[in-house]
């Protein structure tokens, strides 16, 4: 890891930037990376509109830069059908299906970092600091010389991690996702530019933090041009260049309604994994109940089904409890996705029913 940092201050007086100063300073990016790779470059290509817009402004300076679509099956079909329409993309696939990956790995609940928590956390007598973080133990001092709540406090989610019958994991990205690009790059020596943006999430804003946008110094290196990018910009981009998008997004519009924006979509405003959960529970609007209106076939996949069978790590010697006063995670059967569909719907009915109200409208 680099030992400079740059500060949130820095990236909220970049997001604060007008459009035309954020494309001057990603084209620099996306030729400083170029150039340092001598060329040996790719975009990972989704087929959404953030991507979408990484690959229109690296082929502007660099036509014949290859985009890459992981194909994972999670797509919308209409964002799968428009990325492999574009020209000179190579379609690789995981080694795992989502079912498979879900089954022994869990499912992907609330947010990547709260995920990987509640997995650690689930280990009896787990190595290292996260289970104090789930059981909300940490105190940092504040500036006015107080204790409190540490940002990495994941107490809220404690029941979730001892009481779901289900395994729940961040892996998932990994697998489907990371994995089969960290092999194209291997085979083909190139390294990748990314669409992520630092406002989608707490990781992504302390990745920018540690690397900024072109990280040199992690292992292969990865450029994200559009970190100091806002979803505004990348709507008033494709807005201004007559980009063409997956049709699932519908048409680019002006926000009447809203007073924080300008832009929006007429149609989905996300297509990412149909059947992920992260952030489900902040949307104003479910993800899930959208997808029961656009894609029927697709919802009652995600929903139906499940099955119990024997967890295989079940302890019948374990406590109830550890020493620190964590419910042991010990569950003798758990729920999993059955030949029917993934059994969603009794995830979301659990965490749901935990938390006593529509935390992930479904």
């Amino acid at each position: 890891m680099t030992a400079f940092m740059h500060s949130r201050e820095e990236l909220q007086h970049l997001q604060s930037l007008p459009l035309s100063d954020k494309v001057r300073l990603t084209r620099e990016r996306i030729r400083e990376w170029t150039e340092t790779w001598q060329g040996r470059v790719y975009v990972s290509f989704s087929g959404g509109k953030d991507s979408t817009v990484l690959l229109h402004m690296v082929r502007e300076l660099y036509p014949d830069v290859p985009a890459v679509f992981a194909n994972t099956g999670l797509e919308f079909p209409e964002v799968r059908r428009f990325a492999l329409s574009q020209p000179n993309v190579t379609e690789i696939r995981p080694e795992m299906t989502f079912v498979e990956v879900v089954t022994e790995e869990g499912y992907p609940l609330i947010s990547k970092s709260v995920a990987s928590y509640i997995r650690y956390a689930r280990i009896p007598d787990p190595a290292g600091r996260r289970r104090i973080y789930m059981t909300g133990q940490v105190r940092v001092p504040l500036r006015d010389g107080t204790l409190g709540r540490s940002m990495f406090d994941k107490s809220r989610w404690q029941k979730l991690a001892e009481e779901a019958p289900f395994r729940i994991s961040d892996r998932c990205c990994r697998i489907m996702k990371k994995r089969p690009m960290k092999q194209y790059e291997r085979e083909t020596g190139r390294h990748g530019f990314i669409g992520t943006m630092a406002e989608e999430g707490m990781l992504r804003q302390r990745a920018w933090m540690q690397h900024g946008c072109n990280a040199y110094d992690k292992p292969h290196g990865v450029s994200t041009p559009l970190a100091f990018w806002t979803e505004q910009d990348v709507l008033q981009y494709i807005a201004r260049m007559g980009l063409r998008i997956a049709p699932v997004y519908g048409a680019i519009a002006s926000a009447q309604k809203c007073h924080s924006c300008r832009y929006m979509t007429t149609g989905a405003d996300r297509t990412g994994c149909v059947f992920c959960c992260f952030g489900a529970h902040v949307e104003k609007r479910g993800r899930f109940v959208s997808l029961r209106e656009s894609h029927p076939a697709l919802y009652r996949y995600c929903m139906e089904g499940g099955q119990w069978i024997p967890n295989p790590d079940y302890d019948p010697d374990l406590p109830e409890f550890a020493e620190d006063g964590f419910r042991n995670w010990n569950p003798e059967r758990l729920w999993v996705p059955s030949s029917e569909g993934l059994g969603m719907g009794f995830v979301l009915d659990t965490v749901n029913g935990l938390y006593g109200k529509i935390l992930i409208p479904g």
